[in-house]
């Protein structure tokens, strides 16, 4: 770590900083997308099977913690003949959760930005102490030029090794929040018309 400080310079400390912030966002979106795959999972199951008709049977842990869930819920609390104030609901609910599923994507998108224009700055610093020194002592001291220059490469592979993995994750996570949204809407109609009071 200290070696990659004096190697990098101060600006590197910023960049793995960013990278610490993508790493655990990554962490915390996959396990997030994860559940609500399997409840996704869980629920097109129920909804092809024609005689059920309560969900706890397709839920195995029996909380109302995804999207899924909450449609199930929001449609239950109404009764069985207000099938538009239940569809309604449904509607309400799916618009309301996703903020949620979108939630912190938006500091990848913040950390693929960022971090390749510290990188940027990272290199101009070290390319400035690379001339800095060119001007003090001439080429005639190697090990002086190639500080700044290390320092330069150092910042530039640290800025693009964070940005490259913070893009394809926010294209994937948002490709299966598409996903998501795509099968609330094929599970939405059975919902509605299943869910008891």
């Amino acid at each position: 770590m200290l070696d990659l400080i004096s190697k990098g310079g101060y600006v590197i400390v910023t960049i793995m900083a960013c990278s610490l912030v993508a790493f655990t966002v990554i962490i915390e979106r996959w396990l997030f997308y994860r559940a609500a795959d399997a409840s996704a999972r869980r629920f097109q199951t129920f909804c092809q099977e024609p005689g059920a008709t309560d969900v706890a049977n397709s839920n195995s842990s029996g909380a109302a913690s995804t999207i899924f869930e909450k449609m199930w819920e929001s449609a239950a609390r109404l009764p069985a003949d207000a099938q538009e104030q239940r569809q309604l609901a449904v509607d309400d609910t799916v618009r309301s959760e996703i903020p949620r599923l979108e939630s912190n994507l938006s500091r990848l998108t913040t950390a693929a930005t960022i971090a390749p224009l510290l990188g940027l700055l990272g290199t101009v610093l070290g390319m400035i102490k690379t001339f800095q020194a060119a001007s003090m002592t001439g080429l005639g001291n190697p090990q002086m030029l190639a500080e700044g220059i290390s320092e330069a490469l150092y910042n530039t592979a640290g800025g693009l090794m964070v940005a490259i993995p913070c893009i394809m994750a926010n294209n994937h996570f948002r490709s299966r929040v598409e996903r998501l949204i795509h099968w609330t809407e094929g599970c939405a109609g059975e919902i509605v018309r299943r869910a008891h009071s």
